[in-house]
């Protein structure tokens, strides 16, 4: 019997590294990626293939039968927060149900000539030929228009080459697919294949719509609350993208909930979100928690800018300027313009107030 090329796809941007971060230059920009757009991808393997993930961002880990990122539970109500500017923000509450007109989606292919051609697109996409895979999904969303991982595997592809619109959109026909495949399908029904990747394709469309530039993260807010819903349980990769939009969204005490569930599952390994996190114990007044996170990320990245900028900052908190300025005079000229510049620590790293306010004490800078 033929199994179902289940897909290992799904490619997760995790974050931490700011999607309109300047270029590299020596000493300045993103190499340590901590705040804004650090890429990374999750796949689920296909049982019948023997593929590995790969993507041109970094942290790739083709792990696990589903992916990477994981969230504690999401509140099931909307939730409402006044933020930094007074306005005040709303998450809505994620449904899942099936579309009114819209094909039923497929999650197998009868078709074994077709099946090979997915085959196909598979191998070439683990074998890091990126463009030569999204012309054969290409050929197989037209070829099987109802496939759902044929769409959710081109919007891995479209990713990887840059085309965040095609993407979004090809995630969203998938999700679409999977949907009305789910509502055909009565609970009570056994033998029918049943369209099991949902939480992996929110996930998917959620890191992206948090990380593709846009002001408003309410939608990717809303995605990763329901893949983290539709998961069941705590996701390392999940957690951190649902903390980061929640963080950016004012929702402070459910970020800070969220990333200590996350650096939980990851205690013996210091990776750059941490700094997230105590940037947002900061915020929440946790003065000792958040030293005590960005000190362990300094240990592991001590020549990474935003450390150095943000340890100089927490020192300002502290009272000890000395400290403060040592820290912030041991930076490059170039670094320090931009840590002293609002819209860079704004819209480009999303430095949450506090932060930002005890860092102008030290650069000097007008806030």
């Amino acid at each position: 019997m033929v199994l179902p090329p289940r897909v290992r796809n799904i490619p997760v941007l995790m974050i931490s590294c700011v999607s309109a971060a300047p270029p590299c230059v020596p000493g300045i920009g993103p190499a340590f990626c901590s705040p804004g757009l650090s890429h990374s991808f999750h796949r689920r393997r296909a049982p019948n293939l023997r593929l590995a993930s790969t993507s041109h961002f970094d942290d790739i880990r083709p792990d696990r039968r589903g992916f990477l990122f994981s969230f504690a539970a999401a509140a099931s109500v909307p939730v409402s927060v006044s933020a930094e500017d007074g306005s005040v923000i709303t998450a809505p509450e994620p449904v899942i149900t099936a579309p009114v007109d819209v094909t039923v989606g497929e999650v197998y292919i009868e078709d074994a000539e077709l099946r090979k051609l997915f085959g196909e697109a598979t191998v070439k996409e683990s074998q890091g030929n990126v463009m030569a895979a999204q012309r054969l999904y290409l050929k197989v969303t037209k070829l099987v228009p109802k496939f759902v991982f044929g769409w959710s595997n081109l919007a891995n592809t479209q990713v990887v080459s840059g085309d965040f619109e095609k993407a979004e959109a090809s995630y969203t026909t998938a999700i679409n697919l999977c949907r009305s495949n789910l509502a055909s399908i009565p609970e009570d029904s056994f033998g029918k294949r049943k369209c099991d990747g949902m939480y992996l394709i929110m996930l998917n469309r959620g890191a992206l719509r948090l990380n593709d530039g846009r002001t408003d993260v309410s939608e990717a807010l809303s995605d990763l609350r329901a893949a983290e819903r539709l998961r069941g349980r705590p996701d390392f990769v999940i957690l951190q993208n649902l903390a980061r939009a929640e963080e950016i969204s004012g929702l402070y005490g459910a970020a800070d909930r969220n990333y200590a569930t996350a650096i939980s599952m990851t205690s013996n390994e210091v990776v750059p979100f941490w700094l997230r996190a105590g940037m947002v114990k900061m915020e929440l007044g946790d003065q000792i928690g958040a030293f005590d996170l960005v000190r362990r990320v300094e240990v592991k990245f001590p020549e990474a800018p935003e450390v150095n900028a943000a340890i100089a900052a927490l020192l300002a908190a502290k009272g000890d300027m000395d400290g403060a300025k040592r820290k912030w005079q041991g930076m490059y000229p170039a670094q320090q313009e931009l840590f002293k510049t609002d819209e860079y620590l704004t819209k480009k790293m999303s430095w949450p107030p506090v932060m930002r306010k005890n860092l102008a004490l030290v650069s000097g800078a007008e806030r």
